[in-house]
């Protein structure tokens, strides 16, 4: 896992005008059956770290991931889990639209850093290979796969496309992480609901293993 600043925003139910009333008893529901699925979105699979680890701890994980390798290499690492049905790993890019086809840049020196945005890609004077990948989007994870108990957010600079969608749709995971790049993520996360918030230093803490947790 990258060694930086994750927000973490657990989702708080308040009492509210009527209409708003209808939409917590929506997002209740949800949150009950993301318990009975044990289920989290990994949103920028990377390694596989974080997907080992939430695949240790009993949990089902849909992994979403662009790069060709990266996949190829988490399909080897973790054959069994897949296997058993307990991880589905999306090779698809995470945008504003589902379906599409688009430019993705593979940072292969600081492959963390591999975007779908070219910038992002190659900060710091670094160089980037361009990709063909598809997409997907909130909505069509949601409603493939249904609401997850928690999403794990770290697409290098696509939390906040993600942020925004999570405020357009009605459905809400119990818990969210995204990578702390702007304020404005955290107001768009606040307007969704999310109204306790805290930031993480990543750097501080050591990677952990299933075993160790």
């Amino acid at each position: 896992m990258p060694n930086r600043p994750l927000t973490i925003a657990p989702l708080c139910f308040r009492t509210g005008e009527p209409t708003e009333a209808v939409s917590k008893i929506v997002e209740l529901e949800d949150v009950l059956s993301a318990l009975e699925r044990m289920l989290i979105f990994d949103l920028g699979m990377h390694h596989a770290l974080d997907a080992q680890f939430y695949l240790q701890k009993g949990f089902r994980v849909i992994a979403v991931e662009a790069v060709p390798w990266m996949i190829e290499k988490a399909e080897k690492s973790l054959a069994q889990y897949i296997a058993s049905g307990q991880l589905t790993i999306v090779d698809r890019a995470f945008w504003s639209s589902a379906d599409e086809q688009i430019s993705f840049y593979v940072n292969n020196e600081k492959d963390d850093w591999s975007s779908a945005f070219k910038s992002w890609a190659e900060k710091s004077g670094h160089s980037a290979q361009e990709i063909k990948v598809k997409t997907t989007t909130l909505d069509r994870l949601f409603t493939e796969y249904g609401v997850p108990y928690y999403i794990k957010c770290d697409i290098e600079g696509a939390d906040e496309l993600f942020a925004r969608q999570l405020l357009a749709d009605l459905r809400r995971p119990c818990y969210v992480s995204v990578e702390g790049i702007s304020l404005e993520v955290l107001a768009v996360l606040y307007a969704a609901g999310y109204d306790r918030v805290q930031i993480v230093n990543q750097g501080n803490h050591p990677p952990r293993t299933a075993a160790g947790w």
